[in-house]
């Protein structure tokens, strides 16, 4: 007879040729039973890692449960602290009490959401020049990556990464990759400092007007840098000749040039701009007396205010050359 409700039993029994036997009575009650248990998170796609909490709300009853598919019984493990997952799990418990008949069964299946892939940075950390942009990324299609620059761990509320990061000081970028449906990715984390600057060469002398053939020297004032120069017009690299002797100008002439040193940045772009000085004129000789007439004999006098001067004429009407008349005594005209 199955007791589903509070229940008295009565019954006899009976023979031909025996009296009827005594009643019996028995009264029967429902044992109450224990809440089934509750699980937080319920069931479901979840971060590796996360833990179930169990509960029930019967006071003072215990929780078994099981992990492996089968049905929990009072001998099943006791459930004291939350149950971390990290591979696809079925949780199935009860509560059980004295006095009570154990509860139903919960079952609650977890699986493992994805993880997006941790963001990478290029460069990576480390020393870089001044306004170095760090271009972030993740092989996570259709990922979002949130950063920080504050040294403060980036969550889904950091901002949105679009363009490349500048670092123009001593920073550390943080970053996760965040998509719907999976678990929000490591957090990448790269520290940059500023590399020093190499100082930018000087010339001597500086651009300007320069007799032909002059030469400039150039120079920087840190040690062991090397310096590297063009004389094209276009802005010299570390593949730009390199200055070892003083540079001719023989003709109009922009000279720029970088220092370079490993481990430091190049410095800025010296740049000296050189036009060539007409050469000096030996001053036009005069006579004395000049033109004119004079009495035959008179003799003319030939001077030039350039000192070390030498004069060449002639009396024929032709232009006088360096192949002609040395002027050293007075001409006499007759």
């Amino acid at each position: 007879i199955p007791i589903n409700s509070a229940m008295t039993i009565k019954a006899i029994a009976v023979k031909a040729g025996i009296t009827d036997s005594a009643v019996m009575s028995e009264s029967y009650t429902i044992m109450p039973q224990v809440e089934k248990p509750t699980a937080n998170p319920t069931s479901g796609a979840v971060a590796a890692g996360t833990t179930v909490a169990l509960s029930t709300n019967t006071a003072g009853a215990t929780i078994h449960y099981t992990t492996d598919g089968n049905a929990p019984t009072g001998s099943s493990p006791v459930y004291s602290t939350p149950i971390p997952i990290n591979s696809a799990m079925t949780i199935k418990a009860i509560a059980v009490k004295a006095g009570m008949t154990d509860s139903l069964v919960m079952s609650e299946s977890y699986t493992i959401m994805l993880q997006a892939e941790q963001p990478t940075a290029n460069p990576t950390g480390g020393a870089v020049a001044a306004g170095t942009t760090v271009a972030l990324s993740t092989n996570t299609a259709g990922a979002t990556i949130h950063y920080t620059t504050d040294g403060n761990a980036p969550t889904g509320s950091s901002p949105v990464y679009s363009t490349p990061i500048p670092v123009n000081s001593a920073m550390t970028i943080k970053a996760i990759a965040v998509k719907a449906g999976m678990t929000d990715s490591t957090v990448m984390s790269e520290s940059y400092t500023i590399m020093p600057q190499a100082e930018q060469p000087t010339a001597n002398p500086t651009g300007g007007a320069v007799a032909a053939g002059t030469t400039v020297a150039l120079s920087t004032n840190t040690a062991g840098a090397t310096i590297h120069y063009t004389t094209d017009g276009n802005a010299p690299t570390g593949s730009s000749p390199v200055y070892s002797t003083p540079i001719p100008v023989n003709s109009a002439m922009t000279i720029k040039a970088i220092a370079v040193l490993a481990g430091m940045t190049d410095s800025t772009v010296m740049s000296e701009s050189y036009t060539i000085l007409p050469l000096p004129q030996v001053a036009t000789p005069t006579a004395t007396p000049s033109s004119g007439a004079v009495l035959a004999g008179t003799p003319v006098t030939l001077q030039t205010t350039t000192p070390g001067a030498t004069i060449y004429y002639t009396t024929d009407g032709n232009t006088p050359t360096t192949s002609s008349n040395v002027y050293s005594t007075p001409i006499p005209i007759n």
